[in-house]
């Protein structure tokens, strides 16, 4: 079992936070914020584009397939910008506080944040040969059928 640390009693295990530290989670949360929210931003305008397949016939491409995946695509990068604007906002909010809670919950953000990217790169690394390998197959069975 788990045993609790009261990091009143033990401060010399308790994490130091000097001005170096605070300095550089100023300028982390600011970026994180500012990539956040352009992240945000972008996932909207996936979702819109989306909506716009749906509405404007753009060729044999426009169809709800595509306009789905491009939703879902739109839903799923929402998350890690949201991720790192939860994390701007507790971090700022420790700074202002100094509270280790506060510190904690904005880490716990980014944990998730650094959590959905690397599970999502694992996905891409796997799933982009399969589909090259998937791809070279359909295109010798087309090229054998075809002579």
């Amino acid at each position: 079992m788990t045993e609790l640390v009261d990091f009143e009693k033990e401060s010399e295990k308790d994490l130091a936070v000097n001005d170096r530290f605070k300095s550089a989670l100023d300028i982390m949360v600011y970026w994180s914020l500012l990539i956040g929210i352009l992240g945000l931003i972008g996932s909207g305008f996936m979702i819109i584009a989306s909506l716009a397949v749906l509405v404007v016939p753009a060729g044999p491409f426009a169809s709800g397939f595509i306009a789905l995946f491009y939703f879902i695509l739109g839903l799923v990068s929402a998350y890690p910008s949201f991720k790192l604007v939860q994390f701007s906002r507790k971090s700022r909010m420790a700074l202002k506080t100094n509270r280790h809670e506060d510190h904690t919950d904005g880490i716990e953000q980014l944990k998730y944040y650094f959590q959905f990217v690397g599970i999502s790169q694992l996905i891409f690394f796997v799933i982009v040969p399969v589909l090259y390998f998937l791809a070279m197959i359909l295109f010798g069975i087309f090229a054998v059928a075809m002579s």
